[in-house]
């Protein structure tokens, strides 16, 4: 439960840093395009995670 509940935090974290990239560069919001880009950040994370961690969660 831990470790969703901080995969799912960070998860809103990444989304919403990428949706104010968004605006700042391009004055609008790409929602589908910021969606993909924290799932792979968090997918990405979680690999290297448990890579790193040698015990498996």
């Amino acid at each position: 439960m831990k470790f969703a509940y901080r995969n799912l935090v960070l998860f809103v974290v990444v989304f919403i840093i990428h949706l104010i990239f968004d605006y700042f560069r391009y004055h609008s919001y790409h929602w589908i395009e910021n969606l993909i880009q924290a799932f792979l950040f968090i997918v990405a994370y979680t690999f290297f995670t448990w890579l790193i961690s040698g015990k498996n969660e």
